[in-house]
Parts: C-alpha cells; structure tokens; sequence
C-alpha cells in the first residue's frame, strides 16, 4: 500500500529510482528515474493504518511524502496507543525553512513533544533554503516525538 495524506480508490503510480531506496510518488531530486513505474493497487492514510492495526510507535520514511501524510493527522487520528514516533525529513524535497518549521508547530498543536535533529547553523530564519550542496547530499534529518508518555512509578 502506498500510504497519502488522503486514501484514494484509484491506485497510485510509483516512480522507481535506480538507487532501490528512493522509489517516490513524489519527484525526488537526487533519484534518477529512469521512466519505470509500478502501479500500487491501493492508497490508504497513516490514521487508517492506525485503526486498522494498533501501534505504539510509528516510523515513518517514506520519501518526502512524510509532511504530506503528518500535515493530514489531527490529534484524535493518531488514537490512544502511539505514544512514539520517529521521521525522516527529506528537506531534498521540502527544501524550505518555513515547510519544516510549519511541520514541527503541526506536531506541537496535535500533542507531540518534539526533538527534531539539529540542522546546520546556516539553515536559520523562516527564508532559509536548504542547500545540497553544502550538506553533500546529507538531505534528510530525524524528528523524534512522543506523547501521552506515562510517569514511572517509584
């Protein structure tokens, strides 16, 4: 399945890349598809997954379409259970500040205690674009958030 921020009936197109771990509904940048697809017979949302099979913890690396499918999560979508949560951020494809900062606020407003990984010092201020070049190619970063965390007793 190909997880969206919508679920759709049609199925969707997969453009594959010739380095195996940048297959993308999206275009991604430093893939080079070589005009191969796949076709994905359904399409489905992080909150159906999450209805459908309970998790405590949710890992998400899927090709830049990361801020599209979180950005649909309302705090109720995420249920009673994920309390973890770990993201890949592909700033390749969101290359601005301003996507990521709006990203990291959706978390905070749906009930997410935030840490995403330090990005360099150059990437400051709500204009800064990320530049490749600079990072060799080092184009994604973790965001690691968690939830509802319960207190040990001692």
């Amino acid at each position: 399945a190909v997880v969206r921020g919508r679920a759709s009936r049609s199925s969707q197109v997969l453009l594959l890349s010739r380095k195996t771990t940048r297959h993308s509904v999206l275009s991604v940048p430093e893939a080079s598809h070589d005009g191969k697809t796949q076709t994905v017979p359904v399409v489905t949302t992080l909150r159906q997954l999450l209805n459908d099979r309970p998790s405590e913890a949710v890992k998400l690396n899927i090709e830049g379409a990361e801020r599209e499918v979180l950005l649909s999560m309302s705090s109720r979508a995420w249920g009673p259970h994920v309390r973890k949560m770990v993201v890949e951020y592909s700033f390749d494809v969101f290359p601005t500040r301003r996507d990521y900062d709006g990203l990291l606020r959706h978390l905070r407003a749906t009930g997410w205690k935030v840490f995403p990984e330090s990005v360099p010092a150059w990437f400051s201020g709500a204009n800064a674009t990320w530049d490749r070049r600079r990072t060799l190619g080092n184009d994604a970063r973790q965001i690691w958030a968690f939830r509802g965390a319960k207190t040990a007793k001692r």
